[in-house]
């Protein structure tokens, strides 16, 4: 990478970075507790790092504390991460347009995609004055960076102290949250979200919390498809 192209990203690392700081105290914190729990199973920070790196994804990662403890097979792993990540698939066809001008960034972008990175690209890669394919990145390492400390530090604590991770998990629902009320504060666009909330707590009564994710995706999905189509966009 050239000089010119570490000035462009130092600089989006630089502007990326407050947007982020909210993130930041979820990730180590989740992270944390994952890279505890891994200790506490019998493996080290080496596999905190690894998986952290090249994983990448929270729900996955907790659920491998299990599969690696118990040694369960590596098809049964594969189908488990496939299921618990199917989400992702959604996400990921919703940023084709955005990551398609740029080509050698698009693969990094596609890999790092999680929840919150894709939550706060839409919100404020739009609106900034910079390069959208640098900022985007930088909002996607500096997350990937924050999750990895998070992993690795959780690991090394593990080996010294053990530590009650009951309640935790709130901490990553309390993140969506704020997001949620920044994008409905910016965009002033109100019917979208709250339909989302609308559709996931009917599915939620009908499928159940271990269920109901998937449909309500497919139905929001197929809203959002239908009322494009009809060319009446929601506000």
């Amino acid at each position: 990478m050239d000089s010119s192209k570490l000035g462009m990203f130092a600089l989006s690392l630089r502007t990326a970075l407050p947007y982020t700081l909210s993130i930041f105290v979820g990730y180590v914190l989740m992270g944390g507790v994952f890279g505890m729990l891994l200790s506490q199973a019998g493996f080290g920070a080496l596999w905190a790092l690894g998986m952290s790196v090249f994983i990448y994804a929270g729900a996955t990662q907790f659920a491998c504390v299990g599969l690696l403890a118990n040694g369960v097979g590596l098809l049964e792993a594969f189908v488990l991460a496939m299921m618990i990540n199917a989400r992702q698939i959604f996400y990921a066809l919703s940023c084709l347009n955005l990551f398609a001008p740029y080509p050698k960034k698009k693969w990094y972008l596609a890999f790092t995609l999680t929840d919150e990175t894709f939550a706060l690209i839409h919100l404020k890669a739009k609106h900034t004055k910079i390069d959208k394919g640098y900022f985007m990145c930088a909002v996607a390492f500096l997350h990937h960076s924050y999750w990895i400390l998070g992993c690795v530090g959780g690991a090394i604590l593990g080996g010294y102290v053990s530590i009650n991770m009951q309640g935790m998990e709130f901490v990553m629902n309390a993140i969506f949250i704020v997001l949620f009320i920044d994008v409905c504060k910016n965009t002033k666009r109100y019917k979208a979200p709250f339909m989302g909330v609308l559709v996931s707590f009917v599915c939620l009564l009908l499928f159940g919390k271990e269920l109901f994710l998937l449909p309500a995706l497919v139905l929001i999905c197929a809203l959002l498809f239908y009322d494009t189509m009809s060319k009446k966009p929601i506000q």
